[in-house]
């Protein structure tokens, strides 16, 4: 949507207010709803698809890339189901090109918002214990002394101790929003 006449403006304000809307869902609720997401994706389409059947292919291209995204990261429960619809439907108004823009955004948002959830949520050390298992484990794949460490870390984490929930999808806001109205990563 380069071009800024009426209808790539609606789009643009309607992507804005849906974004702000599913950070606001995902902050307080740690939820982002289908009843938002999916009226949001079928909105991108209709509107790309006003500039005819190129600009409706764009859209799904978007919708398609978007979802691809971060569907691994879903499968592997490193996320909701509600982040992949959410950046499939942000896809559908910016496209293929695009998406992966506001997703690089997004993963440069999320480490300090994930900082502050922790200190929050009083598992930071937790979380850097479960970090250090996790990368140890991966490294003990080709270095034996890493499995030994990670076994020692797993000894002592308590499973019973719930992971901290930080909410991806106001990282996905964030990077729309940057998307839309700057020019970072251009």
């Amino acid at each position: 949507m380069a071009e800024f006449n009426g209808i790539a403006l609606l789009a643009t304000i309607t992507l804005t207010a849906v974004a702000l809307a599913l950070a606001f869902t995902d902050l307080r609720e740690r939820r982002i709803p289908n009843v938002i997401v999916f009226p949001a994706a079928l909105a991108g389409l209709i509107f790309n698809a006003l500039r005819g059947w190129q600009g409706l292919w764009f859209g799904c291209k978007g919708l398609a890339f978007g979802f691809a995204l971060l569907i691994i990261p879903y499968l592997f429960r490193a996320m909701g189901a509600g982040d992949v619809k959410f950046l499939a439907a942000v896809g559908a108004f910016v496209g293929g090109v695009e998406v992966l823009r506001v997703l690089l955004l997004a993963l440069m948002a999320y480490p300090p918002l994930a900082l502050v959830f922790l200190i929050q949520q009083q598992k930071l050390m937790l979380t850097l214990k479960r970090f250090a298992k996790l990368t140890s484990r991966l490294f003990g794949i080709f270095i034996p002394q890493f499995r030994m460490y990670a076994a020692q870390l797993e000894l002592n984490d308590d499973p019973t101790i719930a992971s901290a929930r930080t909410p991806f999808g106001l990282s996905i806001s964030i990077g729309t929003l940057l998307a839309l109205y700057s020019n970072l990563l251009r």
